[in-house]
C-alpha cells in the first residue's frame, strides 16, 4: 500500500541573484496573474530587490511577495497623497508584489509569509500599498500595533481604485536619527 508524505506550507526567501531563472519566472508569472503590475515594473524591478519570498507546499508555489529598497521620491509622493508627508521615512523598505493565487486562498498562505517577512524585518521599517478593496492587512497580522493604515485612502493618477497606505515601525513624525532600527538600540543591535 502507497504511503502518501503530508507536506506543510512553508516561506523561503531568496535574493534575485540566487535565484535560478526560472524561480524568477515563476515569481514574475504569479504576480502578473493578479494584474494589478504591469510586467516592465516587473522585469525591471525584480532583480533589484531586497529578498523574494516564494510561499509553497511541497513543490507547488502557493503565493508570492517581496522586500524592495523603495524609489525615494515616488514613496515620498505617496505618503503626500496620504496625507501624512511627516511619517516619509526614507529607510523604510516596501513589502510588495503580495500575491496567492485564488486556489490557495484561506489555507493560511499570506499568514505564513507575513510571520516569515515579520521574523526577517524584526524592527525594520517598512510599508506597502494595498487597494481600499481589499480586507486590511492587519486583520491577518492579529494585531493593529504591527501593520496598521496611516492616512487617508487616495487615487493615484491614472488609477481607478483607492489605495490605503499601511507602514510597521514607523513614527508619526519621521527621526533620521533612528535610520534602520526601531526600539532600544540595545535590544535590536545587541
Amino acid at each position: 500500500m502507497p504511503t502518501h508524505q503530508k507536506t506543510t506550507i512553508k516561506t523561503i526567501a531568496r535574493r534575485p541573484v540566487d535565484c535560478s531563472n526560472g524561480m524568477i519566472d515563476a515569481f514574475i508569472k504569479m504576480v502578473l496573474d493578479g494584474g494589478e503590475v504591469p510586467y516592465e515594473n516587473l522585469k525591471n524591478g525584480v532583480p533589484r530587490a531586497e529578498l523574494l519570498f516564494y510561499t509553497i507546499d511541497g513543490e507547488t508555489l502557493m503565493g508570492v511577495g517581496a522586500i524592495r529598497y523603495q524609489q525615494k521620491a515616488f514613496h515620498k509622493f505617496l505618503f503626500e497623497q496620504a496625507g501624512v508627508p511627516e511619517m516619509f521615512n526614507p529607510d523604510s523598505v516596501e513589502t510588495c508584489w503580495i500575491y496567492v493565487a485564488p486556489e490557495h486562498r484561506g489555507k493560511g498562505v499570506y499568514q505564513n509569509q507575513m510571520e516569515y517577512r515579520m521574523k526577517y524585518l524584526k524592527n525594520r521599517p517598512a510599508h506597502s500599498l494595498q487597494r481600499g478593496s481589499n480586507k486590511a492587512i492587519f486583520a491577518a497580522t492579529g494585531s493593529k500595533d504591527i501593520v496598521r493604515q496611516v492616512g487617508q485612502e487616495f487615487t493615484l493618477p491614472k488609477e481607478d481604485h483607492k489605495i490605503r497606505l499601511m507602514v510597521q515601525n514607523h513614527d508619526l513624525v519621521y527621526d533620521p536619527d533612528k535610520q534602520f532600527w526601531y526600539g532600544h538600540k540595545a535590544e535590536v543591535r545587541g
